[in-house]
Formats: C-alpha cells, sequence, structure tokens
C-alpha cells in the first residue's frame, strides 16, 4: 500500500474478508468490515491517510458489485456517501469469452469517457497491453477521484 501510494495511486477501503454477498449480511458484519480495513489501514498509512482518503475519496466499491439501499445507508454513516461500480471488467467477461477475444481487446474495445476500470491482480501481465491499447485510442488514465463527480470534492 505504501509504495502504491508512493508511485501516485489511492488505496481505498474494499473490506476486510471481501465477502460479495456484503448487502445481505448484518448491519454489525458490514460495519465491522468497513472499521476494520480502517484499522488496518490507519496502522499501515497512518491515521492522516485514512482521513485524507476519507475527505477526498470516501469510495467503497463493495466485493462483487453487492448493493443494497440499507448497505448504502451504513456506507455513508461510515463516512463513506459514494459506491462506484465499474465498467469494464474481467472477471465475468473472461467467463462468458466465447470468442476468444484478449482481455486488453475488451478494455480498448469497451472503454470511453468516463470509463471505470475493474482488473484483477491475477491478470496483472495484461496490464500494459491494456494501457497501450486504450492510450493508442487517445484516452488517458486518471485517479477514480479525478472523474467521480460528488458533491464533497473541490
Amino acid at each position: 500500500w505504501r509504495k502504491a501510494i508512493a508511485d501516485g495511486h489511492h488505496v481505498l477501503n474494499h473490506s476486510v474478508s471481501h465477502k460479495t454477498d456484503m448487502a445481505y449480511k448484518s448491519d454489525t458484519f458490514i460495519i465491522d468490515e468497513i472499521t476494520g480495513w480502517e484499522k488496518v489501514a490507519a496502522r499501515v498509512l497512518g491515521d492522516e491517510y485514512l482521513m485524507k482518503m476519507k475527505e477526498e475519496m470516501p469510495f467503497f466499491r463493495p466485493p462483487g458489485g453487492s448493493d443494497s439501499a440499507r448497505m448504502r445507508q451504513i456506507l455513508g454513516n461510515l463516512g463513506y456517501p459514494v459506491m462506484p461500480f465499474w465498467s469494464v471488467e474481467d472477471y465475468h467477461f473472461q467467463k462468458t469469452n466465447t470468442k476468444n477475444i484478449t482481455l486488453s481487446d475488451h478494455y480498448s474495445r469497451e472503454t470511453e469517457n468516463g470509463s471505470v476500470y475493474l482488473l484483477h491482480p491475477y491478470n496483472y501481465m495484461h496490464l500494459e497491453s491494456i494501457i497501450d491499447k486504450v492510450q493508442a485510442k487517445g484516452y488517458e488514465f486518471k485517479l477514480l477521484a479525478d472523474i467521480i463527480d460528488w458533491d464533497g470534492i473541490g
């Protein structure tokens, strides 16, 4: 996490245990997932980073896209008013890719202004090709906080 931040990336809350059915768990479970991650982040990155993150980029992307009004309420109460989702992803694409399209071609074809990528670590070897193909189409990469317009920023 420290290296990612030093390299200009953001480290954001994504839960402790990555339960893809999180929205349907108890209030206590959801709260523990969020605050548990915060405790680890504060220990590794410091309280200052955690406070900055919650002020400037209070985003929570639930594992698997699990969503419910109750979970959104809990997240808002914990300081995460924005749940950004992806527009281009690898997991489901690879499971349904009957035409054997390369992952980099998939990202390149599906990209448009404001696209949010979800790329899992097990696909890191495709990252350079994805970046090259997307940039060749004239797009640039930005941090999530730079493309999401919400009332708390700026």
